[in-house]
């Protein structure tokens, strides 16, 4: 592994932001907590969360949140198009297989038709305003739509996380899901301050885990090369290389007697 994406303080704030999301505590609070530390590298932890948010299982619904508003409230002091997490952000907002609630919270963020007019729902906490939404109270723009106003040039080629097409399949059935179900399915659905059905193990460690040993470098692979086979060695080679050492040592004892002598 390479070197890590990010030091001690930046994984402690990561991990401590994404634990307190499932609290009642108000989203422009987290946000102004966390960016209390002049010196954290808006990039290396805005990355991280990117990645952590490729998998859609990875985070709860709550710290999904979170983790978007980061990547907005980081270079919200730029125009949009200079936020290099913008193309994410647009990508996130019309991604039709996630859900409404999260795509409305980006649009929100991003400021989309009258969604800047007030700043009301970053004063809910993130279950919260999940609670609160409104499905019939949202229309979701067009792709192409957002990407005129957002970024200074459209992308015709989608979104691709560079890691992603790297990443190793899965080719073994997972042990933890029994034969026959989904593991998508609402009945595995983890409820707040509720453990998960599927697995044994500790979800913040692996977490943890992850996020400590993160870095822009990727995987290393480990080459070795094998040794060459050995060169054949011809009959006649063979018996003159014997003869060639036998007079080798003969030269040898005689050369030791005459100093000797």
């Amino acid at each position: 592994m390479g070197k890590k994406m990010l030091n001690f303080e930046e994984q402690c704030k990561i991990l401590n932001l994404l634990k307190s999301s499932s609290e009642q505590k108000s989203i422009e609070e987290m946000l102004t907590e966390f960016f209390t530390n002049p010196k954290l590298r808006h990039f290396n932890v805005c990355y991280s969360l990117s990645l952590l948010l490729q998998d859609k299982m990875m985070l709860s619904s709550t710290e999904r949140l979170v983790a978007f508003a980061i990547l907005h409230r980081s270079y919200s002091s730029q125009k949009s198009a200079a936020n290099p997490f913008i193309s994410f952000l647009v990508n996130a907002a019309c991604d039709e297989g996630a859900e409404n609630y999260e795509r409305a919270f980006i649009l929100h963020l991003l400021g989309f038709g009258n969604s800047n007019s007030s700043k009301e729902f970053l004063k809910q906490s993130a279950s919260e305003y999940i609670k609160k939404f409104d499905p019939s109270s949202q229309t979701f723009p067009q792709k192409e739509q957002l990407q005129k106003q957002y970024l200074e040039k459209a992308h015709p080629e989608p979104y691709a996380c560079l890691l992603k097409s790297t990443a190793v399949k899965n080719v073994l059935a997972d042990p933890d899901v029994p034969p026959g179900c989904d593991a998508n399915s609402a009945e595995f659905d983890l409820e707040p301050g509720a453990k998960s059905k599927l697995g044994s193990g500790d979800r913040d460690e692996a977490l943890s885990g992850l996020i400590a040993n993160l870095s822009l470098e990727g995987l290393i692979p480990h080459w070795i090369r094998p040794l060459p086979p050995r060169f054949p060695v011809d009959e006649e080679v063979k018996h003159f290389s014997g003869l060639l050492f036998n007079r080798l040592v003969e030269f040898t004892c005689f050369t030791c007697q005459e100093f000797f002598s």
